[in-house]
């Protein structure tokens, strides 16, 4: 222990003192941000076509009804929430054919929530189990004005009612169009008089904030300041090497997991110092800071073992300083991108949801940064907690473990097995 301690404040003080490690560590990372917020301070969504969601709860006609609508027979399993939801993603302005609404349908409500809080969408359209029972009891109504003495014994009740609630942020011009928008549609789609058992029940008390391009790319931007630490790793282990350093230091019977542990946990330190100053520069250019900040030093924390591994397996494979940085350029940087640190790649499923019990398994998720950014995504820009991202976190844990154990093998067979 104490020989892991000794080396760890010596490789912390060596990539400390070194310039370009410094440079790429801290200095590169503060640029990116400042050049990102610069950039996308001002973005804003701006489209004409409002995005809204939609929860269809609707359980169809029920099993007990079985009339005659016009010219054909409705029966169970008849749903007129479809219909209203067709008209809702088609209806176009009236002075040229642009959409008014950008639909999304969500079948879980806290996603569709986590969606409106932060303007991804501006209206929330919660649609009845009991729409269509209530279309029918609307149909009831009208041939009851026409005939008050029919036989409507296959209808629902006359006195049956329900509602439509559209939920949303009542400061939002976007939200106050997007809920006439949608009362207009259901009474031209009903069309049986102003006395209809579905009504719009406007909500307007949800607190909402904007995603900016900015707020979006922050996480990925963390991400990719601990993927240059490979670099840095690399480049130290392989430096010892040249310099007899790790040759004098065998002669001291040091095992191989002591020297790489205290190098690895020296960069870990260093990632330690990186979260913080790049979530103050973020904050700058107006990134919210929350309490579940911890969460995102968890997630950097693991992400920047399994990088070190990494790191120390690019130097069991060369021997030239030169190559080294190289090679940790082209694993690092496209790693950065094929995990999404600056925009959505395509990321086939793997192992379905359907099998895991949870979120499904896709083939970039064995790249440690993906989990870290999917994870840090929900922590920072969703509030979500620790155990409500542990898929992602366990992925990030698995993929790190892998990949540390790798590097030290492979090192200690390149650089410490007996020549």
């Amino acid at each position: 222990m104490k020989k892991i301690l000794a080396l760890y404040k010596s490789n912390l003080l060596v990539t400390l003192r070194n310039r370009q490690a410094f440079f790429f560590s801290i200095i590169f990372p503060l640029i990116f941000i400042g050049v990102f917020g610069i950039a996308f301070q001002e973005s804003s969504p701006g489209n004409r076509t409002i995005p809204i969601g939609i929860i269809n709860k609707d359980m169809g006609v029920p099993d007990n009804l079985s009339i005659t609508l016009g010219n054909g027979s409705v029966i169970s399993g008849t749903y007129f929430s479809e219909q209203y939801i067709k008209i809702l993603k088609e209806i176009t302005f009236e002075d040229n054919e642009t959409k008014i609404f950008d639909v999304t349908l969500f079948s879980n409500q806290d996603d569709a929530q986590i969606e409106l809080e932060k303007q991804k969408i501006y209206a929330l359209v919660l649609i009845p189990e009991n729409f269509s029972e209530g279309m029918l009891a609307a149909y009831r109504r009208f041939l009851e004005n026409l005939n008050p003495f029919g036989n409507y014994s296959g209808y629902p009740p006359s006195n049956f009612t329900t509602s439509v609630v559209v939920k949303g942020d009542q400061t939002l011009i976007d939200f106050s169009i997007a809920g006439q928008v949608v009362k207009e549609v259901l009474n031209q789609f009903m069309n049986f008089g102003r006395e209809d058992p579905i009504s719009v029940n406007i909500d307007g008390d949800i607190s909402s904030r904007g995603l900016t391009t900015f707020d979006y790319i922050v996480p990925g931007l963390f991400i990719y300041a601990i993927l240059n630490n490979l670099g840095t790793v690399a480049t130290i282990a392989l430096s010892d090497v040249q310099s007899g350093l790790l040759s004098r230091l065998r002669l001291t019977k040091v095992k191989p997991f002591e020297y790489l542990l205290a190098l690895i946990f020296s960069q870990v330190t260093l990632s330690l110092l990186q979260v913080p100053i790049m979530f103050g520069a973020a904050a700058i250019f107006g990134f919210p800071l929350t309490l579940h900040l911890i969460y995102a030093f968890l997630f950097s924390v693991v992400l920047a073992l399994g990088i070190s591994g990494i790191g120390v397996f690019v130097a069991g494979l060369v021997k030239d300083a030169d190559t080294v940085g190289a090679l940790a350029a082209i694993i690092g940087t496209p790693m950065a991108f094929l995990a999404g640190a600056f925009f959505d790649v395509p990321n086939p499923v793997l192992v379905s949801s359907s099998i895991t019990g949870t979120d499904p398994i896709r083939v970039l998720d064995f790249l440690p940064a993906t989990p870290a950014i999917s994870g840090l995504r929900l922590i920072l820009l969703a509030n979500r907690t620790l155990s409500e991202t542990w898929f992602s976190f366990l992925l990030l844990i698995i993929d790190s473990i892998f990949f540390l154990v790798l590097g030290i093998l492979v090192y200690s067979k390149k650089h410490f097995s007996t020549k």
